[in-house]
Order: C-alpha cells, then sequence, then structure tokens
C-alpha cells in the first residue's frame, strides 16, 4: 500500500510539472519558458505534504499542498506509522 501512494504521488507531481512548463510567467516576461526545479515534503497518516516549484530562469514559485495518506489499519496497527486503533 505504501509503494502504491508513493506511485500515485510521484505521477501528479510529474503532471503538474508537466502542464507547468508552458505556462505565462506572472512574474517577469511572459516569454519565459519555465524550468522547474522540485522541492517536496511528504505527506504522512495525518499531515499534509507540500511540493514546491520554482522556475531556475524566472524564480517564478508555486506552492501546492498534499492531503495527509491516512492510515492503513492492518490488523488494529497502521502499517505505515504504527498508530494503533
Amino acid at each position: 500500500m505504501k509503494l502504491f501512494k508513493r506511485i500515485i504521488f510521484v505521477f501528479i507531481v510529474a503532471m503538474s510539472f508537466i502542464g507547468l512548463v508552458s505556462c505565462e510567467n506572472k512574474q517577469g516576461d511572459p516569454s519565459c519558458a519555465h524550468e522547474y526545479t522540485l522541492s517536496v515534503t511528504y505527506a504522512t497518516c495525518t499531515k499534509n505534504g507540500e511540493i514546491v516549484k520554482t522556475c531556475t530562469k524566472c524564480g517564478r514559485v508555486e506552492t501546492e499542498k498534499t492531503s495527509p495518506t491516512g492510515h492503513n489499519y492492518v490488523s488494529g496497527v497502521c502499517t505505515d506509522c504504527g498508530d494503533r486503533q
């Protein structure tokens, strides 16, 4: 289950990145062909994650919050963080 959650998360990040490459720059030159670096803080069972995208050419910054993954209880124990029901 943990691997599945990470695969979905990486897919969402990749799709977001692809969609942003051709957007207009709101901070400067609208002809900037953005090249983003990503900083990712992964979501946990109970806390949001965050994706920060920064254009290396013009400095444009975009931030996205990701939802907590939720607990995955098996026999009363979360397989991701060890929390007990």
